[in-house]
């Protein structure tokens, strides 16, 4: 009696196919490790990206990294943006340029700017149930009305906590708008533990409302070699060493104390070491220039004016200290971007820096002026000092990322998608 060998099936000859059973089993291991509503039932969310139509600052940097790290990050969770769609013409980088001797621009009428966005957000809220969003995320603390759950971003509450900082008709939309809001709103982010206990503070909304999501520094803030950033900043004229502020000069930013720091340097340290100030001029930035000139440093500071993101990495790498004793933040930025880059930061030791920066800034009252510039005067004249800050630096920077930040939001807005999370305030 002859043996025959068992008759291959169709299936065994080829490579790529696998039989239902084997596929069978690897949806059931997909579903367990992602669930079956990340696979067939992706989470819609619209974004209000309004604040990507103009210069990026930090509202704008916070919804542009999150639409960039949200695929890896989930890739159950579909962004639906809204301003991307409209036509937006490309913009030039810019050469850095003083501030307008004018200041400022001009703003428009508050009749007409709350027409624009009462008109921009019923846009948006139609775009949003056109594409039937499972949920509305607003990024800059006050939210359109809207049908279904809502997460609400809180980045800060100066111009409650600290209203003689802004223009009046901004803090008069924050009294009307942002408490009216605060209904609306299901789930909170707030950026920082401080932050969290402003919000709870000042609008009474329950802790474990709220979710802290720290930022994070972009990966174009990184270490640069030497010749990579001096030749980029060697066209503008820039100095190879160089004290640095960066940020919108506007009160809380504490541009007067900045000035008076530096001038309080050796007059060697500050012939070696010009300051150079980038950013956009904001609202109250008009003593500025007076301050400059009364102190009588206007040969040794630099007004940078609005630098375009790309040039900035270069502009943190040749800076020997980044001087920045703002005296209100709800995350701050610029010095976890200036560690990032292997810049040794001299900050403020109030509001959210601390959380931020940890132990690897050197942290000084931002009312106090001796010991700003002491501490300022030893990382510019002590290698060593400026050395051991650099590493703690960039060793606390690589705890942040934007692909945690990412992850962080998708388990917010699950959270609040599930049925067991019905609350409110």
């Amino acid at each position: 009696m002859m043996h025959h060998p068992p008759r291959r099936r169709p299936w065994m000859n080829r490579r790529v196919a696998a039989p239902p059973l084997r596929r069978t089993q690897q949806t059931l291991a997909a579903v367990a490790r992602h669930g079956y509503f990340r696979l067939v039932m992706p989470l819609r969310v619209l974004i209000n990206d309004r604040a990507l139509h103009r210069r990026k600052t930090g509202v704008g940097h916070y919804i542009s990294e999150l639409l960039t790290g949200m695929p890896s990050a989930d890739a159950g969770v579909c962004y639906c943006p809204f301003y991307r769609l409209l036509p937006v013409p490309r913009r030039r980088v810019r050469p850095v340029r003083p501030p307008s001797p004018a200041g400022p621009p001009k703003r428009w009428p508050s009749g007409l700017r709350e027409l624009g966005v009462s008109t921009y957000d019923l846009a948006l809220r139609c775009y949003g149930q056109v594409r039937r969003c499972d949920l509305y995320h607003e990024p800059n603390h006050i939210p359109m009305a809207w049908p279904g759950p809502i997460v609400t971003t809180g980045h800060d509450l100066s111009v409650l906590r600290h209203p003689q900082w802004h223009p009046a008709d901004r803090v008069r939309w924050y009294e009307r708008d942002f408490f009216s809001s605060l209904p609306r709103t299901h789930r909170f982010v707030t950026v920082s533990a401080f932050t969290k206990q402003e919000i709870t503070e000042l609008a009474g909304i329950a802790p474990d409302r709220i979710d802290v999501i720290p930022l994070a520094p972009r990966t174009t803030f990184r270490p640069l070699t030497t010749s990579q950033w001096r030749s980029e900043l060697s066209t503008m004229g820039f100095a190879s060493e160089y004290v640095l502020f960066v940020g919108t000069l506007e009160p809380r930013k504490n541009l007067p104390t900045v000035l008076d720091t530096y001038a309080r340097l050796p007059s060697r340290l500050r012939a070696k070491h010009p300051l150079y100030i980038a950013g956009v001029a904001g609202w109250g930035d008009n003593r500025i220039s007076k301050r400059i000139d009364a102190l009588g440093i206007r040969s040794q500071v630099r007004l940078l004016g609005y630098v375009d993101e790309c040039l900035l990495p270069s502009l943190y790498n040749g800076a020997s200290a980044l001087l920045w004793p703002a005296l209100y933040e709800g995350f701050g930025l610029p010095p976890l971007e200036a560690m990032a880059c292997g810049t040794p930061v001299v900050t403020s030791n109030c509001a959210s820096i601390p959380e931020v920066t940890g132990d690897a800034a050197a942290l000084a009252d931002p009312m106090d002026v001796d010991a700003l510039s002491s501490l300022l005067e030893r990382v510019l004249s002590d290698a060593d000092y400026a050395a051991s800050m650099i590493a703690r630096g960039m060793e606390r920077a690589r705890q942040f990322s934007w692909q945690q930040c990412a992850g962080a939001h998708a388990a917010t807005y699950r959270r609040r998608r599930s049925p067991r999370d019905t609350g409110r305030l």
